[in-house]
Order: structure tokens, then C-alpha cells, then sequence
């Protein structure tokens, strides 16, 4: 064998053995201090804690708005910026129905380095749904941010595109949702008095009798939502626990009786007896 091709096979050997050697062995996982021995512990919640196991050794994960927040989970781990290294998007929630769950993204900055980085799409009170997507091999974070909150009757539904580079979060763009299936009939929340919100009616044919059925509904001020009821001359009345910024009757029928409409898309059909969500 040539002499120079054994010299690079060496080099080559010798790169791999290095960086298998002295690479940090990083991982990462979530330790539960429910239990009493550990709930007075400096710097940890009450409950989730993020850790990671860098050659062994064990180190909290951790800042003063991790700190206030007592559950965590690691919603995705991945190598977000390219580096070799994988980043962690953290999940994190306080319980309760108030907001959503938060996330930061967690990255090694080599060594025992690591650092939390948030973004305002992240912020619970949004209730954001993320997503890893690959755009031209690059993965990239979609955010899905909701109009919520008390009084608050926007319907407005912004989703956002992060990438993670250098150690930060950068926009790249954020846009709001222009699709909606249109219905025949509606009531949105934002046509109550919030002042003086009367009971909104609207009169359609649901059950293909002729005869008037009615969409009854009442304003919900803890979500800026209506929620309503469907009055059927055949199949009775049915009604619905659950507020919505738009509740629509839509030309297509199941099971005898009319299709309906949450929000922008989310459909309600009846299957003989009641309404379910449809996939």
C-alpha cells in the first residue's frame, strides 16, 4: 500500500479516536422533586427539574423563571443550529387552564456550558403549538400562537418561523392565518355588547324538515368566546360545554342533521345522537 495513503489512514484514525475520546457525552433528561427530601432543595421547583449528564457528571438546568414553574417535559431534542450538538426545546407549564405551555430552547455551548433562550412566541399566554419542520434541510420551529384571554374576542391566528443559530432565536417570519371554512350560518363573539351581552338567536332548516331550527348563543367572558346550543325540530337539543370565537352551521349534514363549525376549521359532526369533533 502506498506509504502516503497509510500516513492518511492513520490521520484519518487518529481524528476519529480523538474526538471519540474526548467528546463531551452529553445527555439530557427530567428528575421529579415531588418527593419531600427534595422540594427544599436550592434552586429547584417543586416538582420537574431539566438535567443533564455531561462525562457523568450532573448538572441543573436552570434560571429564575425556570425555577417559578413546576412542570417540565423535553418536547423535542435535536441538533437545531448544525453544530453536532443537540439542542433540547423544553415544555413547561404551572398547571391550571389560565395559559398554555411555554418552551425555551436549551443548547450546549461546549464544554459544561449551556444556556436558555426564550422568545415572546413562546409565551404561554398565546397557548403556542410548535412544530419541527425542514425547510431546504434546515430545521427550522413553526409556532402557532391563539388570540386568548379574558375579553379578548380576536380571531386572530398568527404563526411564526424561528431558526436557532449562534445561540439565539431569530424571526423569520410571522403571518396570520387567512383561511376559514365558510359557513351559512354564524354567530362570532365579537358581536356581543360585552357591556350588556344579550342572548344571540339565528333561525336555519338543520334537519331538512322546513322547519326553522335554532343556534342559540350566550357570551362567555373568561375566553371572549360564545358558546351555543343547537335547537333541532327532529333530533332535540343539543348542547355544547366548550366556547368558541365562531360557531357557524356549514351546508354539509351528518347523520341527518347539519355540520358545524368551531374557530376557523375545527368541524363538529353529529353522529345520531350528539356532536363530536371530526379528525
Amino acid at each position: 500500500m502506498n506509504r502516503v495513503v497509510i500516513n492518511s489512514l492513520c490521520l484519518l484514525a487518529s481524528a476519529w479516536f480523538s474526538t471519540s475520546v474526548f467528546a463531551n457525552e452529553v445527555k439530557y433528561y427530567i428528575v421529579d422533586n415531588s418527593i419531600s427530601e427534595t422540594r427544599e432543595l436550592p434552586r429547584r421547583s417543586y416538582r420537574e427539574d431539566l438535567f443533564v449528564s455531561v462525562d457523568g457528571t450532573e448538572y441543573l438546568i436552570t434560571n429564575e423563571h425556570l425555577q417559578i414553574y413546576y412542570h417540565k417535559s423535553i418536547f423535542a431534542q435535536e441538533d437545531l443550529d448544525g453544530d453536532g450538538r443537540d439542542e433540547v426545546i423544553l415544555e413547561i407549564h404551572n398547571g391550571g387552564n389560565c395559559c398554555g405551555s411555554e418552551y425555551a430552547v436549551v443548547s450546549h455551548l461546549g464544554k459544561t456550558y449551556f444556556s436558555i433562550i426564550q422568545h415572546d412566541v413562546f409565551n404561554g399566554a398565546g397557548f403556542p403549538s410548535l412544530n419541527l419542520v425542514d425547510i431546504n434541510g434546515e430545521k427550522l420551529i413553526q409556532v402557532v400562537n391563539l388570540s386568548e384571554g379574558a375579553g379578548n374576542t380576536s380571531q386572530t391566528v398568527l404563526i411564526s418561523l424561528l431558526r436557532f443559530e449562534y445561540g439565539q432565536l431569530t424571526l423569520l417570519s410571522q403571518n396570520k392565518n387567512a383561511s376559514i371554512i365558510p359557513s351559512i350560518v354564524e354567530v362570532n363573539s365579537f358581536e356581543f355588547d360585552k357591556d350588556n351581552p344579550m342572548q344571540i338567536v339565528r333561525e336555519f332548516d338543520g334537519d331538512g324538515d322546513d322547519i326553522a331550527d335554532k343556534l342559540i348563543c350566550d357570551y362567555w367572558p373568561r375566553w371572549g368566546s360564545t358558546v351555543c346550543d343547537i335547537d333541532s325540530s327532529v333530533f332535540g337539543y343539543q348542547d355544547f360545554s366548550f366556547g368558541c370565537k365562531r360557531f357557524g352551521v356549514l351546508k354539509s349534514s351528518s347523520n341527518g342533521l347539519r355540520d358545524l363549525v368551531c374557530n376557523q376549521s375545527s368541524v363538529l359532526r353529529f353522529d345520531g345522537s350528539s356532536y363530536y369533533e371530526a379528525e
